[in-house]
């Protein structure tokens, strides 16, 4: 009789408790998930807002998670002004440093290539985006 009542009780924890332990784990790993975008945002921002307060609205920075200890910033710049694509390496790089010293941080510049484009008023224009492999790196 006692076994029976124990092997009862095992039987409903087990019922509702591992229900609950994977609802509890879903839940956990799509905070993590969340963090780790909310991270990734906050840090493209403070990228993109460091170059435009010292160039202007020059590039439109991307940053991504390069492993998990790395993170890494694409860039497409105008290749043909040299001594611009230095400074936005420098300050995407500086801006990267500042928010998360110990980490390691990939800047990859790539060459901004025209496409012709019809705006929604129909009239045609260059804009530039990614041409494709990366051209520049630095870390």
């Amino acid at each position: 009789m006692v076994e029976t009542s124990v092997s009862m009780v095992t039987g409903m924890l087990l019922t509702v408790g591992l229900p609950l332990a994977g609802l509890i784990a879903a839940l956990r790993g799509a905070e993590a998930i969340d963090r780790s975008r909310r991270d990734r945002i906050a840090r493209q921002v403070s990228v993109t807002d460091a170059i435009h307060r010292q160039l202007g609205p020059v590039v439109a920075p991307v940053v991504k998670r390069g492993g998990r200890r790395r993170w890494r910033v694409e860039i497409a710049v105008p290749f043909e002004s040299t001594v611009l694509v230095g400074r936005i390496g420098v300050i995407a790089h500086a801006a990267m440093a500042a928010l998360d010293p110990g980490h390691a941080t990939e800047i990859v510049l790539t060459s901004e290539e025209p496409r012709r484009r019809t705006d929604p008023a129909g009239r045609e224009r260059d804009v530039f985006g990614w041409r494709g492999p990366t051209v520049s790196r630095a870390s």
